[in-house]
């Protein structure tokens, strides 16, 4: 596996990349030598609610689905993340 780029610096919520709700951010900074190497949005409780929530409603979804079902949807998962 190779070393990738950060593309989005958002937070992944119910399906989609979204910023915080305050539109606050903050610095990532690399500890080998204190550069900058990303800004990432600083989620309050608001966002953590949505997340929770979308988690929820996911996780009905989800452990209504066979093993099998479960399976075939994690390889596909993984598949992606390969081609990449």
């Amino acid at each position: 596996m190779s070393t990738r780029t950060v593309l989005l610096n958002r937070m992944y919520i119910n399906g989609e990349w979204v910023k915080a709700i305050s539109g606050e951010t903050f610095p990532v900074l690399n500890p080998a030598n204190g550069r900058q190497i990303a800004t990432v949005p600083n989620g309050g409780w608001e966002d953590a609610k949505l997340a929770v929530d979308a988690a929820h409603v996911a996780f009905k979804k989800w452990s209504g689905k066979t093993a099998e079902e479960r399976s075939h949807l994690l390889r596909r998962w993984y598949d992606c993340i390969m081609d990449q």
